[in-house]
């Protein structure tokens, strides 16, 4: 058992659906009642996805003081750092201590974005998926995983490794943890980061 915040009530939930169920192969049901499966690489890229979408959204933001750059362009680097993006998150802390952004760097980040979009055909359209709901954005890689791991998700074992194995990324990882469990911190941000 473990606790976490939840910063965002009217939006944050943690439930999970698990369950494997054989049906009679005449068994037909509306493609809008189908559910879809989502492996583990997929939920990362997915993850990958919405840290690059956040960049974008903050290094576009006039609106944000100097303390607020530098908070978020923290957790946001923490991330990058985490999916393995070092020079990334290097960058984007050098970049969000300017006034602006540079146009090469925003067209790096938007060449991610779009190398990591993922969508899913589902009652006869294709749906784009921006992300994972915040909580669980911010438990991947603390929480989830590591129960994926316990109950037998296939790659949850390979990715702690990666990540343990990797000095940038175990310090990512801790640090994220601490500042997603500082709810003033968290508090002060202008947006689900």
């Amino acid at each position: 058992m473990d606790t976490l915040n939840f910063y965002y009530p009217d939006k944050e939930n943690l439930f999970f659906y698990l369950f494997e169920q054989q049906l009679p192969r005449e068994a037909r049901y509306a493609s809008e009642l189908h559910m879809l499966p989502w492996g583990l690489d997929d939920l990362v890229t997915i993850r990958e996805h919405q840290v690059y979408a956040n960049v974008l959204s903050v290094c576009g933001d006039d609106s944000l003081d100097s303390t607020q750059r530098a908070g978020v362009a923290h957790v946001l680097a923490l991330n990058l750092r985490l999916h393995g993006k070092g020079d990334a998150a290097d960058a984007l802390v050098r970049e969000m201590s300017r006034p602006k952004v540079s146009d090469e760097l925003l067209d790096q980040f938007t060449a991610a974005l779009q190398e990591t979009k993922r969508s899913r055909r589902s009652a006869q359209k294709s749906v784009y998926i921006t992300g994972i709901a915040g909580l669980q954005y911010r438990a991947f890689f603390t929480h989830l995983v590591p129960t994926y791991e316990r109950i037998g998700v296939a790659g949850a074992p390979d990715l702690l490794s990666v990540i343990q194995d990797d000095v940038s990324r175990r310090i990512a990882l801790t640090e994220l943890a601490e500042a997603y469990d500082d709810r003033e911190f968290m508090e002060s941000l202008p947006l689900e980061a």
